[in-house]
């Protein structure tokens, strides 16, 4: 007999908690969009040199952190500086080769301009409008909440870029929940070394 009310008790708990994780997960789906079709995304500009020469020197390496004027290579004839600060994410060059105008040497992300791209499932988009505040939490940084609010809504799905389109000349549709691209502004960094490309999970506080 004991042993059956132990049962029994174990029984309840686990019916309970369960309950509890459903009535939880409900109410988190009332009260947030979520999704981790999401990333870290910036404006990444492209250094160039003004004129024609070659390479006697780099400066900087990739992941370096550079400041706006900062040369990040030298030619046999001028200076190539970054036109903004951030980090560089990309080389393209080595010494002694010979370089033209124009030609792309570095990507510099401007870190001041980092935020995030979110692609919402189009049943959910209704719920989302500009200026909800969002919580992002990095991959790469797990258990840190970063804020946000939601600055864009896109005003067409992702596919609509895709250059081939799919069309229906088979005459097998297959209906698919197309995702349309949401911009996140970050509005504390936290000192986190985040870069854009990486994965994020978004939870962005829903309207009905």
């Amino acid at each position: 007999m004991k042993q059956k009310k132990i049962g029994l008790a174990v029984l309840a708990c686990l019916l309970l908690g369960v309950a509890v994780y459903g009535i939880c997960t409900y109410l988190d789906s009332v009260r947030f969009v979520k999704t981790d079709d999401a990333r870290i995304d910036g404006e990444l500009v492209r250094v160039s040199p003004e004129i024609a020469g070659r390479v006697l020197e780099l400066r900087v390496k990739e992941g370096d952190l550079v400041t706006a004027g900062e040369p990040l290579a030298r030619l046999d004839a001028a200076l190539v500086k970054s036109p903004v600060a951030g980090q560089v994410v990309k080389k393209f060059v080595s010494p002694g080769e010979l370089v033209s105008p124009g030609q792309r040497l570095f990507l510099v992300a401007d870190l001041a301009a980092l935020g995030v791209t979110a692609r919402i499932e189009e049943t959910k988009i209704r719920r989302i409008a500009v200026g909800q505040p969002v919580r992002v939490t990095v991959d790469a940084f797990p258990g840190q909440v970063l804020s946000g609010v939601v600055e864009q809504v896109g005003l067409a799905a992702d596919s609509t870029f895709a250059l081939l389109p799919t069309t229906n000349v088979a005459g097998n549709f297959i209906k698919v929940t197309q995702r349309i691209p949401v911009k996140i502004k970050l509005l504390d960094h936290q000192g986190l070394a985040i870069v854009p490309g990486m994965n994020v999970v978004v939870k962005i506080a829903a309207g009905g």
